[in-house]
């Protein structure tokens, strides 16, 4: 990451192992900027994306210790897959908490070009003076947008099975977890609404790449395609012929999970377990799978 200055400007250069049309759709999807906007460690929130010239964008960051700081702005101009202007400000209650004086009239202009097989990005940080320009570097704009950046880099990994890895690659060093699933557009809208993603390179009519990590996917698989690989039945999933168990890193994060699944149409089969060393619950998703999450304590691993 390079950043050149003018009187007005800030830029900002990256070169991002993944084919331009992944960063693009990272860039400008909403499933995909709640998992990378903002400095490691934070979170987001995109509460407004309607993606066209004129439309309004808002994303909340959200720190470590749980303050929020709301961004927004208005698309300007659209090029697809080769550039994005837009206005960029800071959200009426970042303004009215906000301890420094806050630089006004941003620009951002964002390039999407090919490097190779990856994808060169630069970001243009317009300022309508030197004083607003001066205002936001001391924000510590510049360090922010590249932890930003190192974000989406981790991000864009896992879409592709892992630092940009080739199918041969990936191929190599991943397990898949294969489940047949009734409507393969509701079971995708449903695990997108939990906060997961799905790898563009094994997905397609009837098949979806649910990413668990950068070696772990769980293959959601059409019941016909699913069937052309086992010479037996389908069996019910109430017969538990598998049990997908995933780690969380919080107690909270267990809680959380099980209730968005509820929400979205997901069901619990069984009671929260609290056995000291180890937090567990889970849910059946719309197909009957059974998804068990928990939580193990480091503390009580060391003792154990």
């Amino acid at each position: 990451m390079a950043a050149a200055a003018t009187e007005h400007d800030l830029v900002i250069t990256r070169i991002l192992r993944a084919p331009r049309t992944l960063v693009w759709a990272a860039w400008t999807e909403s499933e995909h900027m709640a998992h990378w906007f903002g400095p490691r460690g934070f979170g987001a929130r995109v509460t407004a994306n309607d993606f066209r010239p004129g439309g309004q964008w808002t994303i909340v960051m959200i720190g470590p210790d749980g303050t929020e700081y709301p961004s927004k702005g208005v698309y300007r101009e659209i090029v697809p897959l080769e550039r994005i202007v837009t206005t960029d400000d800071f959200g009426d209650d970042f303004k009215t908490t906000a301890t420094v004086d806050l630089p006004a009239g941003i620009v951002c202009t964002t390039r999407f070009e090919d490097a190779g097989p990856h994808t060169k990005l630069t970001i243009r940080i317009s300022h309508p003076t030197a004083e607003d320009k001066a205002k936001h570097e001391a924000m510590g704009v510049v360090a922010g947008w590249g932890s930003s950046l190192d974000c989406l880099a981790d991000h864009l990994a896992g879409q592709q099975g892992g630092d940009g890895k080739s199918i041969g690659e990936v191929m190599g060093s991943a397990i898949f977890v294969n489940v047949p699933v009734a409507d393969l557009p509701k079971s995708v809208t449903f695990f997108k609404a939990l906060g997961f993603t799905f790898n563009a390179q094994f997905t397609n009519d009837v098949a979806a790449a649910l990413v668990v990590n950068e070696h772990i996917y769980a293959m959601l698989l059409t019941t016909p395609f699913f069937q052309s690989f086992i010479p037996g039945k389908i069996c019910e999933p109430t017969h538990h012929e598998a049990i997908i168990c995933l780690s969380c890193d919080s107690r909270t994060r267990v809680t959380e999970l099980v209730a968005k699944a509820v929400a979205t149409g997901g069901t619990t089969y069984t009671e929260p377990k609290d056995h000291g060393f180890m937090y567990q619950h889970g849910f059946r998703d719309p197909d009957g799978h059974i998804w068990e999450l928990f939580y193990m304590d480091p503390d009580h691993v060391k003792k154990g």
